[in-house]
């Protein structure tokens, strides 16, 4: 997808008189920051967006009929246009100094380092946060990851866990990680 055609889709999600209030200010500042962000220096990568896509889509569904037959996970448009594509799609340049070369490095950063994400019931919220937190765990190339998961009660944020466990499980992950708790 280029970025014209990722604006004129974001238009027309904008436009889309089944959605709320707040999920039209999320894709209104999403398109503000393609067509302005690069003069504030922020910058997006469409391959990253898509990397994290194609991984989340490998993902096994834990539960129900679809996991009985060993389906992978879907990503709807909301979950692709509201949260992944701006979550993991900005970034920053960040100019460092080598300490053993003294030369300088641009890296990127993120722009969201922390995302809350408020979906109704039976949304796919434990899915989709369960599949995020595989990606960085395991597939954002960086060393030493650390994900949390957050919730008002423990069983909450253990069912995340749980899920999370359970997708791992499913995969070719399950020979390269070992959890301990």
């Amino acid at each position: 997808m280029t970025k014209t055609q990722l604006k004129s889709k974001l238009k027309k999600l904008i436009q889309c008189k089944k959605i709320g209030k707040y999920q039209k200010l999320v894709r209104q500042r999403f398109l503000d920051d393609l067509i302005f962000g690069e003069e504030r220096g922020i910058y997006f990568d469409f391959k990253l967006c898509d990397r994290v896509v194609k991984f989340l889509e490998m993902m096994p569904h834990t539960k129900g009929a679809k996991a009985s037959q060993k389906e992978f996970l879907v990503l709807e448009e909301w979950q692709k246009y509201d949260i992944i594509y701006p979550l993991f799609g900005f970034y920053k340049k960040k100019e460092t100094i080598d300490k053993k070369t003294n030369k300088k490095i641009i890296k990127k950063v993120r722009r969201y380092q922390v995302a809350y994400n408020e979906i109704a019931r039976k949304n796919g919220k434990s899915m989709l946060s369960s599949g995020i937190a595989n990606y960085l765990a395991f597939a954002d190339n960086e060393y030493g990851a650390e994900v949390y998961s957050v919730a008002t009660k423990k069983e909450q944020a253990r069912f995340v866990f749980d899920v999370w466990e359970q997708m791992k499980s499913n995969t070719v992950l399950k020979y390269r990680v070992k959890t301990a708790y």
